[in-house]
């Protein structure tokens, strides 16, 4: 397991996520999606005393585009996009810091209320994302 300062250097030098924010025991990343590169998301990084990470929910800007109404702030929601997903596991086990998370477990699941999806399929491809890092390249 590398130092806070070292896995800020390599997520710089790997460049798939921008590093937008630091502090001394947080790393934000960020990184544009979407067909037009349009939605920016972010995830943050907190190291615990241990040296070891959690992640927190990849958050977005959220403007509702058919209220009547609306905030002034801007209203951040938790993104579900397994594309999404897919990049940050592979740009963690990349930097070598994947090993490091202490809630890689626990921190997203197959939605149980979707009845539409293959629970089965979807729990298969989160499984390998997470366990068999080369094979997802391929």
């Amino acid at each position: 397991m590398g130092t806070h300062k070292a896995f800020i250097a390599s997520f710089q030098r790997d460049g798939h996520w921008l590093v937008s924010g630091v502090t001394s025991t947080q790393i934000q990343l960020s990184k544009s999606f979407g067909r037009k590169q349009t939605k920016a998301v972010s995830v943050l990084l907190e190291r615990n005393s241990s040296g070891r990470y959690s992640l927190t929910p990849v958050t977005y800007a959220f403007k509702a585009s058919v209220s009547h109404f609306d905030y002034f702030m801007e209203e951040e929601r938790w993104i579900r996009n397994k594309n999404v997903f897919r990049s940050l596991v592979k740009t963690l086990q990349r930097v070598k810091m994947w090993d490091g998370i202490d809630n890689k477990d626990s921190f997203i699941q197959v939605n149980p209320g979707n009845k539409k999806a293959n629970k089965t399929k979807i729990g298969n491809e989160l499984k390998n994302l997470f366990d068999n890092f080369p094979k997802v390249l391929k």
